[in-house]
């Protein structure tokens, strides 16, 4: 027999090296994190993050009171960042990308487990790990999730729901007992305390078992039947009441309430939606924070019909290569169900949302590494992955600048949708509140309506609004007290609507003219509409109370204008305004006592 050469030999006898990553690694990518981000760790307030309790001017409730409503471990970590830094921004957001590291580390350990349990060998289902992780840390398509506050919910639901995954494929082939199933259902329940979209990962872990771990087998099921019994039983009781508890806590932004849409309408828009989610995914260009995706009419529309069979190709597709492809035909799977709660038959005033992708990407994260698995290793491949990941991390450095200021935002979102009439309005906004009134102007008057503002839809009370406060601003108070006109004349369709808050828009914008009249010195008018807007709403808002404190006070109506900024502090504590008004009137009731004189009218 002939012998091997010395080198054969040789080669022979080493063993293959384990992949392993430096210890210093993990650091790199967290300094790499924070680098990217960092436009937007001192960013100032966005859109509904200044709803938050944390940023009231009076400060949050107890934070017992959390639990009094949805989401209270949500809400709950915003509580533990003001107790140490108060309403300054920039530990929320510092949290937010200590969050989103966490999550990627469980992102790398699921692809990895994955990657095993279908036959790859360590070495190489480690470096296809590690580029799926820093995709999804590195996409931008996670920065709304991670550089907007308010989407906190987003990175922490994910935290408990991945961790519950990442226990189920950490046994490997081994049976499940008591003591996991109980970690892994806890998880799931603390993740649906955070938001309510982690209810879908109860479905995933039950294809996961059944797809990777039992071969696609019910015997498979079957073994691990503590796990899936607590599953099944926790989500036949979680889904309806998760979905009541929706419907009648947020009825005018979420569940079957919803107005101008009905549950198949939402439907079919959906399955143009999803289609967005995935060309964001491959091509990250023209993001915006808002889209504005209108509902369809019905289920015959092109796109609605095209975007269907697209979803159903998908599906036969990794039904028909599940056995060649596997965590590629799982990825699409796990992506559609983990969608689910926002993207089927549950209404959602947002069509579209960025945000909505965190959860569901790592389905679309296991088709990607499942496609890599099945190129050729070349030495050029770690070199063209590696600028990937470069290039992700470039775009999302430059979106973070858009989450530094409100204007930036919604100047990025109109540039990348200079159609959406709603993200001009916001637009329109943010640049009264910085004090460009010019501008405001000039947005709102380039904004097209059409006739008879049918562009606006729901939109148009919030576009006369908005309008004819930057015509205030600007003194042009003929064409202000039009607008205002206008409001009141679209207010009614718009009663219900969730970012009015509970004071009745005609109340609103009698109010606010009701102020304008004060400015020009219109006295009788401005008593008049003041009437017209306690007649809409007997209790109103801060806001209101406030203007009728000054209306008084401009009058020389001292007690009632005391009464006035009083009510307006009760709702809204540490308004500056009326802790001003309030102390002018005092002020004005205490000269008139020791002079013993009224002031003159």
């Amino acid at each position: 027999m002939r012998k091997k050469p010395k080198t054969e030999r040789a080669a022979a006898a080493v063993p293959v090296r384990e992949f392993a990553l430096p210890r210093w690694t993990p650091l790199a990518i967290l300094a790499a994190l924070i680098a990217v981000y960092w436009p937007a760790l001192h960013g100032a307030t966005l859109y509904d993050d200044s709803l938050l309790p944390v940023f009231q001017p009076g400060g949050p409730p107890p934070w017992v009171t959390y639990f009094r409503g949805g989401r209270p471990l949500y809400y709950l970590s915003l509580h533990l960042n003001y107790a140490l830094a108060g309403p300054d921004t920039w530990l929320y957001h510092v949290t937010n990308v200590i969050l989103h590291f966490g999550v990627g580390g469980l992102v790398y350990f699921i692809l990895r487990k994955a990657l095993e349990l279908t036959g790859s060998a360590r070495r190489e289902a480690s470096l296809l790990a590690l580029f799926g992780s820093l995709v999804f840390l590195f996409h931008p398509l996670q920065t709304e999730a991670v550089a907007y506050i308010a989407s906190r919910s987003e990175s922490l639901s994910t935290l408990c729901a991945y961790a519950a995954l990442a226990l189920l494929l950490a046994v490997g082939d081994a049976p499940i007992g008591w003591r996991r199933a109980a970690l892994i259902l806890g998880l799931l329940a603390t993740g649906t305390l955070v938001k309510e979209h982690v209810v879908a990962m109860a479905a995933v872990v039950l294809v996961v078992d059944w797809w990777l771990k039992g071969r696609g087998a019910i015997a498979g099921l079957a073994r691990n039947w503590r796990l899936h019994a607590a599953l099944v039983a926790g989500a036949l009781i979680a889904v309806p009441a998760l979905v009541l508890f929706v419907t009648h806590h947020s009825a005018s932004s979420a569940g079957l309430s919803v107005p101008d849409t009905t549950w198949y309408r939402y439907l079919f828009t959906q399955f143009e939606a999803i289609w967005i989610y995935i060309r964001l995914f491959v091509f990250p260009i023209n993001q915006s924070l808002d889209y504005n995706l209108p509902s369809v009419g019905g289920l015959f529309e092109p796109l609605v019909l095209l975007g269907l069979a697209g979803l159903l190709g998908l599906l036969y597709i990794a039904w028909r290569y599940r056995a060649r492809y596997p965590l590629a035909a799982l990825g699409i799977v796990v992506f559609l169900i983990l969608l689910a709660p926002t993207s089927s038959v549950i209404p959602i005033a947002d069509t579209v949302a960025e945000r909505r992708m965190y959860l569901p990407g790592i389905g679309l994260l296991l088709v990607v590494v499942e496609c890599l698995r099945h190129t050729r290793s070349t030495a050029w491949r770690n070199g063209w992955l590696g600028a990937v990941i470069a290039l992700l991390a470039l775009g999302t450095f430059n979106y973070s600048h858009a989450f530094s200021s409100e204007v930036k935002i919604w100047e990025h979102s109109v540039a990348a949708r200079p159609e959406n009439t709603r993200a001009r309005i916001y637009l329109g906004a943010a640049y009264i509140k910085a004090g460009r009134c010019a501008d405001s102007v000039q947005t709102f008057d380039a904004t097209d309506t059409g006739a008879h503002a049918e562009k606006l839809g729901r939109n148009a009370f919030l576009f006369y609004m908005n309008f004819a406060a930057a015509l205030e601003c600007q003194k042009q108070f003929d064409r202000a007290e039009k607008a205002y006109r206008s409001a009141i004349d679209v207010a009614a369709a718009v009663r219900d609507w969730a970012p009015l808050g509970r004071i009745s828009p005609q109340a609103r914008a009698w109010a606010r003219l009701a102020h304008l009249y004060v400015m020009g010195q219109r006295w009788d008018e401005a008593f008049a509409a003041q009437r017209q807007a306690t007649s809409f709403n007997p209790r109103m808002g801060w806001m209101e109370y406030s203007i009728r404190g000054n209306m008084y006070l401009s009058t020389n109506q001292l007690d009632e204008a005391a009464t006035a900024f009083q009510q307006a502090l009760d709702l809204r504590p540490g308004d500056r305004d009326s802790q001003n008004g309030l102390a002018q009137a005092n002020a004005a009731i205490r000269a008139r006592q020791q002079n013993g004189m009224l002031p003159p009218q």
